[in-house]
């Protein structure tokens, strides 16, 4: 449910999903990447930095 979450947000704010993308959203079962995909779904301004692995602050 959350993986199709991402996606509609994605596109209805104009923002094309890739198949790759969209692969990666769909084969995800982490529930808390999941949520933090989804937060970045509404800001973002490409899929692919929705999906991107964020660099962790030392």
């Amino acid at each position: 449910m959350a993986q199709q979450a991402i996606t509609t947000v994605l596109r209805s704010r104009g923002i094309d999903v890739p198949a790759g993308v969209a692969r990666a959203i769909a084969g995800c079962d982490d529930v808390n990447k999941l949520r933090r995909w989804l937060a970045k779904a509404a800001t973002a301004t490409t899929a692919a930095e929705v999906v991107a692995r964020s660099r962790r602050k030392r």
